[in-house]
């Protein structure tokens, strides 16, 4: 698992000015855009031999940004990033929220990846 997260966290980290965080943007003040993502779930992949060495992992990537425009170039990019990318992925869902506590808008997606344990 610890590989995944590096990898996701190369993936992500170049894409927004304000970097990308594991679990929560501890940048005070944050600089906008930002991505902050984690893990929500994690599924071994068990065969009638017995358990293989793939995982699937369920992670939510939380996109932030004071602009429409540049919330969804970052979206893009973010996108595009997982089309590119050696990470098996499938993308699940996308939703747009605002946060009105900071005054911000808010993409919430969620990729299925697979890994190696």
């Amino acid at each position: 698992m610890t590989v995944l997260i590096e990898d996701l966290q190369a993936l992500l980290e170049p894409l927004a000015a304000g970097g990308a965080w594991y679990g929560v943007c501890t940048a005070s003040p944050p600089v906008y855009p930002f991505i902050v993502w984690q893990r929500i779930a994690s599924s071994p992949t068990v065969a009638l031999s017995g358990a293989a060495d793939l995982q699937n992992t369920r992670v939510q990537i939380d996109l932030y940004g004071r602009q429409l425009s540049d919330l969804a170039a970052l979206e893009a990019a973010v996108e595009a990033a997982f089309a590119a990318s050696a990470i098996v992925n499938m993308p699940l869902s996308s939703q747009d929220l605002y946060e009105p506590d900071v005054r911000a808008f808010r993409t919430l997606k969620e990729y299925s990846v697979w890994a190696r344990n």
